[in-house]
């Protein structure tokens, strides 16, 4: 449990501080989401080795509700964002009691693949700005958005475009040619490097704000200006897609178990973790197919793989923050 701990943390760092950036958060609260919501779901969960979460469909779905209700700027993110993942838990755990957990796995996967695709297809355009050094205002129709997109091209910097391509295309060979090799960190690191080497030879090149050594602290529940209606519309289409991506996880990866979780139970560790996270201003969380498969083939056998996971990120955030500063957002 040990060991894949290690190989956990080494792929959540990277990975959940991405997430954060892309839902609009600094990226230290993907850090604490990788502490609490890993510890609080141990706690709870009926399955042996499945991780829990910042993962790729639930930020997407957040980043992408979060512009429909046209909360853009970061600090309006961070002030908003307790709420909507304290909502988001609360639809679990109504879910759970209406035991809809049976009906929910049951959806076809044509379905929520497309959804899922359709919300990646937005988040990834929103997100060309950044791999190119630059901004634009991201607002609007499709049509609006490529816009913008021409508009900024001539601010783009190519320092950052060069990292950006050649961190996407090592995560592919990585990934095809070393897949035991965890190629998020890897990557990050060889960016990080080949970044501050640009940015000294005088690059234009864009980097995270340095943060001091901190571990969460309890958020700002309901701050004033808030949209309530907008986030709880935005809540229940999270909780929707996070029951669906972590059941469908908890089926892939609990086959076999005896006694078998059941849907419902599971819906309810789910709710659990998420109001844990929601209450430190983390966004919403999820099972991930990723992390667990990499447990699993580090031999995982217990939920204390998690829970050390989570201690090696701890240390990570409360001793290598000021690292953060350099790390390039294109690369990220």
């Amino acid at each position: 449990d040990l060991v894949a701990g290690l190989v956990v943390a080494a792929l959540s760092i990277p990975i959940a501080m991405g997430y954060a950036e892309l839902v609009g958060l600094p990226a230290i609260y993907g850090l604490w989401a990788s502490i609490i919501a890993p510890v609080a779901f141990a706690l709870f969960t009926a399955t042996r080795r499945v991780v829990f979460g910042m993962d790729s469909a639930a930020a997407a779905m957040t980043a992408s509700m979060l512009a429909t209700a046209g909360i853009a700027s970061q600090d309006d993110i961070v002030a908003a964002m307790p709420l909507l993942t304290l909502f988001t838990a609360l639809f679990l755990l109504l879910l759970a009691w209406a035991r809809a957990g049976r009906f929910i796995r049951r959806m076809p996967l044509p379905v929520i693949h497309g959804f899922i695709f359709g919300i990646a297809v937005t988040v990834i355009i929103g997100q060309v700005p950044l791999l190119l050094g630059t901004t634009a205002d991201m607002a609007g129709s499709i049509v609006d958005k490529f816009r913008a997109l021409a508009a900024c091209l001539p601010a783009a910097s190519p320092a950052c475009a060069a990292i950006s391509a050649a961190s996407i295309a090592a995560l592919v060979l990585l990934r095809r040619l070393a897949p035991r090799v965890p190629a998020a960190i890897v990557v990050l690191a060889a960016a990080s490097a080949a970044a501050n080497l640009l940015a000294a030879a005088g690059a234009s090149v864009a980097f995270l704000p340095a943060v001091s050594g901190t571990l969460p602290a309890l958020a700002p529940l309901w701050p004033a200006g808030l949209d309530v209606p907008a986030l709880l519309l935005a809540a229940f289409a999270i909780a929707v897609v996070v029951s669906l991506e972590s059941l469908l996880c908890v089926e892939t990866f609990s086959a076999g178990e005896m006694p078998a979780p059941s849907p419902d139970d599971e819906m309810r560790a789910f709710g659990a973790a998420n109001a844990c996270a929601g209450l430190f201003g983390c966004p919403p969380c999820s099972a991930s197919m990723s992390r667990t498969a990499a447990g699993i083939a580090s031999g995982s056998l217990s939920q204390m793989a998690s829970v050390f996971s989570a201690l090696i990120v701890a240390v990570v955030a409360f001793a290598a923050g000021s690292f953060m500063g350099f790390l390039p957002r294109c690369a990220l």
